[in-house]
């Protein structure tokens, strides 16, 4: 049948939307493990701009993009229910959905947006910390590495090493010192060091 209808599988799926020949095209299809998709179809997989939904049971965590042949290829939006969204290139690696360039947003009020490489900071970038101060030079696997330009935009520019990045608090004194941080905190990207445990791993493509 063609046009709109409803189905029901076997394993316990469900959909629906807009069928064509018999088959799903576009429309809401359900598994039942809860997860959910919102798009179109194409031989039962995710093909085209939609909105993949995990489970509660599974995390709650959102994918909303381009998808071709059941896995995110292109542009998504992710959100997670604790609040990390991630906006940017999605391409499907061996360890991580988030490959290209893209913005990292996490609950702390942190933000990396620059390259990204299996899901940790990798290449040109820029961090900022939960006062607003930036910190802009290159990453390396989630790690900070060379010299960074530094801008607090309560006081100054300067530049700092990857060693006054990922340091030990007294580097962090020197900094404080340098810049003259006005009692703010000198927060440095060490908290979580790129990598975030999310669907970057867990995404199998569902279906």
């Amino acid at each position: 049948p063609n046009g709109s209808g409803e189905m029901w599988f076997p394993a316990g799926s469900h959909f629906v939307g807009e069928l064509k020949n018999g088959n799903p095209v576009n429309g809401i299809y359900t598994w039942a493990s809860g997860d959910i998709w919102q798009g179109p179809m194409l031989n039962l997989l995710k093909h085209g701009y939609g909105i993949f939904t995990f489970s509660k049971e599974s995390g709650g965590t959102s994918i909303e993009g381009e998808f071709i042949n059941n896995f995110p290829n292109g542009y998504c939006y992710v959100k997670e229910t604790d609040g990390f969204i991630y906006i940017g290139d999605c391409k499907m690696s061996s360890n991580s959905l988030f490959n290209g360039k893209g913005k990292m947003i996490y609950p702390t009020g942190e933000i990396y947006n620059g390259d990204v490489k299996d899901g940790k900071w990798h290449g040109d970038g820029i961090y900022t910390d939960i006062d607003g101060i930036r910190h802009e030079g290159n990453f390396i696997n989630g790690s900070a590495k060379g010299e960074f330009k530094v801008d607090d935009p309560g006081t100054a520019i300067g530049v700092a090493t990857d060693l006054m990045i990922e340091s030990a608090p007294f580097m962090m004194a020197i900094m404080a010192s340098m810049w003259a941080t006005k009692g703010k905190s000198t927060r440095m990207a060490t908290k979580y060091q790129g990598a975030r445990p999310t669907v970057k791993s867990s995404y199998a493509g569902k279906g």
